[in-house]
């Protein structure tokens, strides 16, 4: 550990050392005495050399507290400690209680590792960890060189002639810092193209977005690159009117005690306020304002006065500012703190990195005295003159944007509609396309995701979709950039599409009750249901023998037939199956004499089976069968097998299953056709020692006997 912005070392041992020392007993945990450190906080570690890195693991304290542990985070990689990469950000599953997290790295080179915690359980202010640990492989190199443009520090949204000042650096590990090549859009005039500092630039750039690109290459031919996109508009960064803004939602507002109303925080009077309720029970945060500002800006700043009329309750501490151009898709722009003391009314300013947005998300988060609270006098939001608005792109996915049935190893084709951008419509080359594969095994907190494709400068394709477990879906995503169509201000835009599956609920269950079937990697006791996705392969096992209530059971059959360890398509209905299992060392007790059991338990199949007084005719439909009613019959037992087999072994052993048990009615659904070249045998019979019929796919229907060497459907 070389650096971390809070620890307490005064009412616990919670020093920042202990998050790397190997024992889960300790901890690390930010201050909170006297005084609680606010978040965002932030753990940054030496790894002692480079490596490349597979994956962070954090494991929350476990001393059986909670306070501190980390719900949303970023991580940052360095090779020297002075250039950083984002390598990852995102939450961890709230539900997972003390269990360890992973946050994959992809491979990320690095030496220097940091740990943002940007909020944390129970919305306090503190971050805490038991251990952080990184797994990952020592690099041999070589490796490219760190590169990147460290000022201005955010994308500049500037004035048409003004002046940019900028600095680069380059490190490497093995190598001496390699030289850096500098180059700028025409409409840019710079003193030097190489070197980490190419002097006052002028820029002479009509509005819009232009790039600044840098490149460098070390000794070994192992390049980088950096990029610094300028904004030009005219007027720079200025306060928008609010007159032309609109109140699209707030969470919260009192409107009884006093006039707290939501469209207070924008209506240019600093002696009025947007004040959360406090009428009855008090609305908890966070609070969230959510504003239409009329038109697209180019975004560059965030302002907020605090209530000035010397209450104290509301005022914001922590907060985000998300902004998005269709009211659909959202980019955090900026998140921190605002206000550290009631006492201190000043007006709060906030920059950020240039964004074109019409709609802005405002999130109180935390109150300085921790009150459930939140008050606004004035939000100011800053930016250019309004630009053209972005059409489009919409993304069709085989013309279904909704659930349905995905079957693994179906060709999925996508196409894009409806792109227009100004001045005009966007070629195929200025879309990309982004396939993902969300995998939520553990429920909607705890998702990883696939990458499945990524497919350049086309409108239209198609994937083949990938077997994988429940739940999964699939998102396309669509972006487009103006920048091929000549646009004014070169700004993208995203198109997403989830494809979510429908499953099928399928129930497992065992004769008798609460014997272990084994489904995938995953033994559960019966019975149980199982959402899979239809046509996805499966493995279902019976395993044999097991005990229940201290007797001993074997597998007998299934309900579906096959062995008692097979492999299964899923169906695209709902479906049940059922395994039956039968006491070992024991006389079993049927429900009738005409069956072919050990009625009186003396080791022998029964030889005094009286014949059948009646018969059954039996019709197989292509859906359903039925029978005809037999004379004394009470119910009736319906019988399936595989055909073949029977007659390539001469046994019943393993090829009959039972399809009904002591049925009242006449007729039920026939179960999947056979495969092809396939033949299926049927047989229906009677309780009370009636009749039976048979019927089988290569032969005409027959009258038969009771069939005593089948066991199944007792």
């Amino acid at each position: 550990m070389i650096a971390v912005d809070s620890e307490e070392t005064v009412a616990e041992a919670g020093q920042a050392n202990l998050a790397f020392d190997g024992n889960p007993s300790t901890h690390w945990v930010t201050q909170w005495f006297p005084t609680n450190s606010p978040q965002p906080h932030s753990i940054t570690a030496d790894l002692g050399g480079a490596y490349r890195l597979c994956a962070l693991d954090y494991l929350p304290r476990q001393d059986g507290g909670t306070n501190g542990t980390i719900l949303d985070y970023e991580i940052e990689t360095s090779v020297d400690g002075v250039i950083w990469t984002s390598a990852g950000s995102g939450r961890f599953n709230p539900a997972a209680g003390t269990g360890p997290r992973e946050v994959q790295l992809d491979g990320a080179l690095a030496r220097f590792v940091r740990m943002r915690s940007l909020s944390s359980a129970n919305a306090g202010p503190w971050a805490s960890a038991a251990e952080i640990s990184f797994d990952g492989v020592i690099s041999s190199g070589p490796n490219a060189p760190s590169l990147r443009i460290v000022e201005p520090d955010a994308a500049p949204l500037v004035a048409p002639g003004a002046v940019l000042d900028l600095v680069a650096e380059a490190t490497d590990v093995e190598d001496p810092a390699p030289e850096i090549l500098w180059d700028f859009p025409p409409c840019m005039t710079p003193t030097t193209t190489s070197g980490p500092v190419p002097g006052p630039v002028v820029v002479s750039c009509a509005p819009g977005v232009h790039p600044i690109e840098i490149h460098a290459c070390d000794d070994d031919g192992m390049c980088a690159d950096d990029e610094l996109r300028v904004t030009v508009a005219d007027g720079g960064c200025a306060p928008l009117a609010p007159s032309e803004w609109s109140l699209l939602h707030a969470d919260s507002e009192e409107i009884y005690g006093e006039n707290g109303r939501a469209s207070r925080a924008f209506d240019g009077d600093p002696t009025t306020s947007w004040v959360t309720g406090w009428t009855g029970v008090a609305s908890g945060l966070p609070h969230v304002l959510h504003l239409d500002l009329g038109s697209t800006r180019v975004l560059c700043a965030l302002g907020y006065l605090p209530r000035q009329d010397g209450g104290d309750n509301g005022t914001v501490r922590d907060y985000e500012l998300a902004t998005s151009r269709d009211g659909e898709h959202w980019t955090v722009a900026s998140r921190g703190s605002l206000v550290e003391s009631v006492l201190d009314l000043s007006e709060r300013r906030v920059t950020f990195d240039a964004v074109a947005a019409r709609y802005i998300r405002f999130t109180a988060e935390s109150e300085v005295e921790g009150g459930p609270w939140t008050t606004v006098a004035e939000l100011t939001i800053e930016g250019a003159p309004a630009l053209p608005e972005l059409g489009g792109p919409l993304a069709t996915i085989d013309a279904a944007n909704e659930p349905r049935v995905i079957v693994p190893g179906e060709i999925l084709s996508f196409h894009a509609t409806g792109v227009p951008v100004q001045p005009g419509l966007l070629p195929a080359s200025a879309l990309n396309w982004t396939v993902l594969l969300h995998h939520c095994a553990d429920g909607p907190y705890d998702c990883h995701l696939h990458l499945l494709d990524e497919i350049a400068g086309v409108d239209a394709g198609a994937i083949v979709t990938p077997e994988h477990g429940w739940y999964s879906f699939i998102e396309f995503v669509l972006e487009a950039n103006d920048d091929e169509a000549g646009g004014l201000a070169s700004l993208s835009r995203q198109a997403r599409v989830p494809l979510d599956p429908l499953g099928s609920e399928l129930t497992f269950q065992s004769v008798p009750p609460g014997l272990q079937l084994v489904l995938g990697s995953s033994t559960q006791t019966a019975p149980f249901t199982q959402t899979l996705i239809p046509g996805s392969n499966q493995s279902l096992a019976a395993p044999s023998p097991q005990s229940l209530a201290g007797a001993s059971y074997a597998f007998q059959s299934w309900s579906q037939g096959g062995p008692a360890n097979q492999q299964f398509t899923a169906p695209v209905h709902p479906m049940t199956f059922t395994a039956t299992f039968v006491p070992t060392g024991a006389c079993s007790s049927p429900d009738n004499t005409c069956n072919g059991f050990d009625d009186d338990c003396d080791g022998d199949i029964d030889e005094d089976t009286p014949l059948p007084v009646s018969s059954v005719v039996l019709e197989v439909h292509h859906e359903h069968l039925h029978w005809s009613e037999a004379a004394d019959a009470t119910g009736y037992d319906v019988v399936t097998g595989n055909l073949a087999l029977l007659r390539s072994t001469g046994s019943w052993d393993g090829v009959a299953s039972c399809l009904a048990d002591d049925l009242a009615a006449t007729e039920i659904d026939a179960p999947p056709d056979p495969a092809p070249g396939g033949a299926v045998l049927f047989l229906v019979r009677g309780t009370n020692c009636v009749g039976s019929a048979s019927w089988n796919a290569s032969g005409p229907r027959t009258q038969v006997g009771r069939d005593l060497s089948i066991t199944v459907c007792p």
